[in-house]
């Protein structure tokens, strides 16, 4: 009998294997590859410091929080708001079956059981169950300014009338599996089909009807302002997406940073826009400050060219900046305000017009007239004459009389802001000039 061969180096051999190319090629199928590294920012993102959940969490807790009367003051301020002010209770109980009233009473008899962040997650939950995008809860210092983030954005779209969601942008310095580009279709998050993950977080949201918390839940799902949505639940979210064809699998962090100004600090002067104003303009303000907020953090993170230009026509103080290949190519017109506005021509079967992308009505730098007189200047010296296209889409509104000195500049008719200057009698005391 002919003596077995021994592995060399004592090393075992290796057994062999009967599986077929076909058994490996479905099982390759049903497992897709996985790339879990930690996922950060390179250098140069220009965010400044980042932070992670963990570490959020940690600062959050390692605060005093708020003592117990001012706990019951909230609770009771919550109650006046809501029980005495709100006109639109009856109707939100009956069409949402909530009784806020009943668990503000509930949240005061065991105020003192709660942690600084179950506490601001009850009253969260309270106001966000109203349904009601101009009835809010703000959270205070340190959720702040704060902006959580995973790099992506997600978009929904529609194949034989079936929904289906892509990765719609990346971050410019996010260091991530190469195959995550804009484009690849989400099939899961953290395991869950991505469908039922966007419905779970849309009901966490605070639209007055299904279309609107699905919007809103699409973007938190990737993007969150701290003081108006709470800190992730997990610390990192793990999805799955083809490419190719292949199902893939990849791991991204949630990452903070702070988003820098205070939206509604200062004060902008009306510069001789109205000649009785006697209330100042940061009372006479109308914006979705979630939607600016965020507005501004995905310029940051998902354009840096327009971050860049910003820069560029900054140093032009005021004057009207020279154009550059880049703007001549996209057909963009050079501006002074390139963070509130984009202008540009646009050729259509019906002819060639001009465009005008209102990005806000909340200039950062709170000079009404400088932004009035670019749209002039725009409108004058820039764009055709046969037509305008008005563009205000994911404008989240800002200075009132900005908006309305605008319109009065599209329009023969005289406007008169009847809402904000009134008598006892409701009779107009001043008009725009």
């Amino acid at each position: 009998m002919a003596n077995a061969k021994k592995p060399a180096s004592g090393k075992r051999a290796k057994p062999k294997t009967s599986q077929s190319k076909s058994a490996k090629s479905k099982s390759a199928q049903r497992k897709p590859s996985t790339r879990s590294k930690n996922r950060t920012m390179s250098s140069g993102h220009g965010l400044g410091a980042i932070r992670t959940v963990p570490s959020f969490r940690n600062t959050v807790n390692a605060k005093s929080g708020l003592s117990t009367t001012q706990r019951l003051r909230l609770i009771e301020q919550a109650r006046i708001l809501i029980g005495d002010l709100y006109t639109h209770l009856p109707l939100k109980q009956a069409m949402h079956s909530i009784n806020p009233l009943q668990k503000l009473r509930l949240l005061e008899q065991r105020v003192d059981d709660l942690t600084i962040l179950e506490f601001h997650a009850e009253l969260l939950e309270i106001f966000k169950e109203l349904r009601d995008l101009h009835t809010n809860y703000s959270l205070p210092a340190p959720f702040g300014n704060e902006i959580a983030f995973l790099g992506i954005l997600v978009e929904q779209f529609y194949v034989n009338k079936k929904p289906k969601w892509m990765v719609s942008k990346v971050a410019e310095h996010l260091v991530s599996d190469p195959k995550l580009k804009p484009g690849v279709e989400i099939t899961h998050w953290n395991g869950m089909p991505i469908e039922t993950a966007v419905w779970r977080n849309a009901d966490k949201e605070a639209g007055s009807n299904l279309s609107a918390r699905q919007a809103r839940g699409l973007e938190t799902l990737t993007l969150r302002f701290m003081r108006s949505s709470f800190p992730p639940d997990e610390d990192w979210v793990t999805i799955s997406y083809l490419s190719n064809g292949a199902l893939t699998e990849t791991r991204l962090n949630w990452q903070i940073f702070d988003s820098g100004q205070d939206l509604l600090s200062g004060s902008a002067d009306p510069q001789g826009l109205i000649e009785d104003l006697t209330v100042p303009l940061r009372y006479n303000v109308a914006v979705d400050e979630r939607g600016e907020y965020l507005r501004r953090a995905k310029k940051r993170l998902f354009n840096r060219s327009a971050v860049d230009e910003a820069k560029r026509v900054a140093r032009y103080k005021g004057k009207v900046p020279r154009s550059t290949s880049k703007l001549e190519k996209a057909d963009t017109i050079a501006t002074t305000r390139p963070d509130d506005l984009t202008a540009k021509t646009v050729t259509t079967p019906d002819g060639t017009f001009g465009y005008l992308r209102l990005w806000t009505f909340h200039m950062a730098d709170q000079n009404i007239n400088a932004f009035l007189n670019e749209v002039i200047r725009l409108l004058r010296d820039e764009m055709p004459i046969d037509g305008l296209i008005l563009d205000v889409r994911g404008n989240g509104g800002g200075f009132i009389i900005a908006a309305e000195y605008l319109l009065q500049l599209l329009t023969p008719k005289h406007i008169i802001p009847t809402a904000l200057f009134s008598d006892s009698v409701g009779i107009p005391k001043s008009s725009l000039i």
